[in-house]
Formats: C-alpha cells, structure tokens, sequence
C-alpha cells in the first residue's frame, strides 16, 4: 500500500504539499507533516485519529516548515459564517473540486473513520480524496460533487 508521503510526492512530482490542514491527528498528523515542502505549514484541527503523535522534527526543521493548532469552536460566530461562506465561494466557483473516494451513510460515520485511518484512500491515479457522508446517503462522487458545488441541495435540505 502507497504511504501518505509516497503519494504526495508522486503527485506534486516530488514538490510535496505547501499546506496540509489535518483533522485526523495521531499517526496520520505524524506522516501528513512528512509530506510538506519547503516553507510548508501544517495547521491540526482534529484528532478522530487519536489524540498523541509522535513526529520527526527534522520534518519541521530541515523543510524550515511550520506546524499550528486551529480550534474552529472556539471561534465567534461571525468567524465561522465567514469561513463557511468562502468555502462555499471556492466550491461553487469550481476553485476546489474535491475527489470523493468513497461515501457513507452517516449512520456509518465511524466506518467512515476507519476508511480514512486504515484504509488510507490516497491511491495512484486520484490526486486527494473526501470522505463525504450525509443522513440521506449519496450513491456517487457525481452527487457528493454537485451537492458541494451547489447544484444539488445540502444533504437533508
């Protein structure tokens, strides 16, 4: 199985990742901080994956990267309205254009989890990969695609 840092690489032709924004934490905090670049930041929101890493600071050293911590809760709510509002912006505007590997039914949320922490769904061919689920189910990327984008209704609209 492709390593995190294997596929970035290959992806970015050996460049790796400006930005990594991390919402897994443990392990996988640990190898996304292997993918940056030179001058890359890392900013870790989460931690679905477990609440401890341990990382190679010559990661952060030697790519003189950057590592920062983000809590969205503890944000205003103006803060959060904007950011949802120019992420919805990008989405529409086709300035991002997630690749969904697979999708869930949110009563399969912590299947989902386990997706992303065992299965790893970085695979050859697929420059990054969401994992979307809704209470209503989405049978295909078209339609976790159109529902990003706007032109299908959010899940349970």
């Amino acid at each position: 199985m492709e390593k995190l840092s294997d596929g970035v690489r290959r992806i970015t032709e050996g460049y790796g990742a400006d930005i990594v924004i991390d919402a897994m934490g443990g392990e996988i905090l640990s190898e996304a901080l292997g993918t940056l670049s030179i001058g890359g930041s890392l900013t870790t929101l989460g931690y679905a994956a477990g609440r401890k890493a341990t990382i190679d600071v010559t990661d952060l050293i030697w790519k003189r990267a950057s590592m920062k911590s983000f809590s969205l809760f503890s944000q205003p709510a103006e803060v959060w309205t904007t950011a949802w509002n120019l992420i919805f912006q990008l989405l529409q505007s086709g300035a991002v254009k997630p690749i969904v590997a697979k999708t869930f039914p949110l009563a399969q949320a912590a299947d989902a989890l386990r997706y992303l922490v065992e299965g790893r769904p970085l695979r050859q061919g697929r420059p990054h990969n969401l994992t979307a689920f809704c209470e209503s189910g989405m049978d295909t990327n078209e339609e976790v695609q159109d529902r990003c984008s706007g032109r299908l209704p959010k899940c349970g609209a």
